[in-house]
């Protein structure tokens, strides 16, 4: 292969590498603990018979991370009691929001607005009515079937613990079973409240069981810094062609 081809070749696999290279996103439960055991209490979390305001906080060392996160689905799994083939949600609209917050599973309030944090974004705001199949050993635990993929959201753990705040309006539906949930624990609790524009509610030591879809946060780079590598390879290569001219035969 001609040397010039080669630098064009090798400069641009390392662009690939430095700018473009993606890992695979990788699944994470918490409570950790509960990731291959039944949890100890079960919730309808915010999907009552009636409309719900929820919050719920993951306590940040539960990421395990050095550096920020991608956070691309979030699911959570029936309890392990259900007995029937499916679970059944049915929700005139749902909103999540997700957002880093100074409270944790001890200090979580029961004013709504006190838990938000600066960078709170809408996540899934859709209209909800699902089948999720209950597969997985008899008493539990079930496997995350009540998926819901959202708008990738970045989190730091170093920066506090998660706040996934939850406006569930239901109209005639509801759920029609419990979801897995873990009580008593430092990793995870929520408040909630009948209403989706409540302002306050109960705060609860328990959560929902919940298995996050992340992966390593990888910034894009700006185009200018991709155009100056490119231009910077062809230079190499033209300068490389004029030194050493190809011979005719």
């Amino acid at each position: 292969m001609h040397k010039a081809i080669r630098i064009v070749l090798v400069t641009g696999t390392l662009c690939g590498a430095l700018f473009g290279g993606q890992v695979a996103a990788t699944s994470l439960v918490i409570p950790n603990a509960q990731a291959g055991t039944e949890g100890n209490d079960a919730n309808l979390g915010p999907f009552f018979d009636t409309s719900v305001r929820y919050q719920q906080v993951y306590a940040a060392s539960q990421f395990a991370a050095s550096g920020p996160l991608t956070i691309s689905q979030i699911a959570f799994r029936p309890d392990g009691a259900v007995s029937g083939s499916s679970l059944i949600i049915f929700f005139t609209s749902v909103q999540f929001d997700l957002s880093t917050t100074s409270r944790t599973p001890t200090t979580l309030s029961t004013t709504f607005a006190d838990n938000v944090g600066a960078d709170n974004t809408t996540v899934f705001n859709s209209f909800v009515f699902r089948t999720a199949p209950v597969t997985g050993p008899a008493g539990g635990p079930k496997n995350f079937t009540v998926t819901f993929p959202i708008t990738p959201f970045i989190y730091d753990p170093t920066a506090g613990d998660l706040l996934l705040d939850v406006r569930a309006f239901e109209s005639g539906g509801g759920i029609s079973d419990n979801l897995d949930a873990q009580a008593g624990m430092l990793f995870t609790a929520h408040v909630d409240a009948s209403g989706i524009g409540s302002t306050t509610g109960a705060v609860f030591r328990t959560g929902l069981v919940t298995e996050f879809e992340v992966q390593p946060f990888v910034p894009t780079p700006e185009p200018s810094t991709l155009g100056m590598v490119g231009v910077a390879t062809l230079l190499a290569a033209g300068a490389w062609l004029r030194r050493h001219p190809r011979s005719r035969g």
